[in-house]
């Protein structure tokens, strides 16, 4: 067990004290495509488990998220949660745990009951208040012209969505009359 941990901190501590900024580039692609795989797993994997109340869905994924942090809780000496006990906001723990499991709810909840389409448009919305809200809470330098456009074709799509079977009634009507 002490041979892992050597190797997995020695590992991420390789990574991340590099001064090689391409190391940490790599390592946050890797871990954003990997977080994305995983989170289209659990979407599809909801959308599959339709007939299943979002509140077993939920304790379910508590009680795996559970046994994960327990696992992974001797890996990092520095948790403050386990080991540093007295240094934990608490408010803000509790803050974070009450938005994430309302925002895994209203994730669960909408993945069952929402058109895959429309799903799929409004969770790419998450994205945009994301970095709005980083922006206007942090010290943030100012969007680009490109983050700016990127965030406005979202928010574009999304409003389209609901409009496409009026273009299309328009779009087949002509053609039927040409």
């Amino acid at each position: 067990m002490a041979r892992k941990r050597e190797v997995i901190s020695f590992f991420f501590r390789t990574v991340a004290s590099s001064s090689d900024s391409d190391h940490q580039y790599v390592l946050g692609t890797i871990v954003s495509l990997a977080a994305a795989c995983i989170g289209a797993a659990n979407n599809l994997t909801v959308f599959q488990l339709h007939k299943i109340h979002p509140y077993i869905l939920l304790l379910t994924s508590g009680i795996l998220g559970l046994i994960l942090a327990l696992i992974i809780c001797p890996l990092d000496e520095q948790n403050q949660i386990f080991y540093q006990y007295d240094q934990v906001n608490l408010q803000m723990l509790f803050g974070s745990s009450i938005l994430g499991i309302l925002g895994l709810f209203l994730n669960t909840y909408s993945c069952q009951h929402l058109n895959p389409v429309v799903f799929s448009v409004l969770r790419c919305q998450e994205v945009v208040f994301s970095f709005g809200i980083q922006y206007v809470s942090s010290e943030m330098n100012a969007p680009t012209f490109g983050s700016i456009l990127g965030t406005a074709m979202v928010v574009f799509s999304s409003l389209l969505v609901p409009l496409e079977q009026y273009f299309f009634s328009k779009i087949g009507n002509k053609l039927k009359h040409q």
